[in-house]
């Protein structure tokens, strides 16, 4: 009897942990896809983190705002939308102090 109720006891974890799952996957595809609405909405596009480096670099940006999921959105001086994922939080921080005069008129927010 006893390995009767283990045997349940088990099927019904291992039914909960498949679940879980199932509902985990289902909110990843679903915050993704509002994700890309968003992005497609507000007109900003999605680049590479060192492409975000790169535009921070090279003077091209006005405004950071960066969010505590990692992401990161850039605000171009043309007034273009750009949204990045940074590698580790705070990062961006890190690029714009190493990027030294050029980037010290750089409008920051964090969430």
């Amino acid at each position: 009897m006893k390995n009767v109720f283990k045997n349940k006891l088990l099927l019904f974890g291992f039914g909960l942990a498949i679940a879980f799952i199932a509902i985990s996957y289902f909110f990843y595809l679903l915050v993704s896809k509002v994700n890309r609405d968003v992005i497609q909405s507000t007109g900003k596009r999605q680049i590479s983190w060192g492409e975000a480096v790169n535009k921070i670099n090279n003077g091209e940006v006005k405004s950071i705002i960066q969010t505590h999921n990692l992401e990161v959105t850039l605000i171009l001086k043309d007034g273009q939308g750009l949204i990045t994922v940074e590698s580790a939080i705070d990062n961006v921080f890190k690029v714009i102090q190493d990027c030294g005069q050029k980037c010290q008129d750089i409008s920051l927010a964090t969430e």
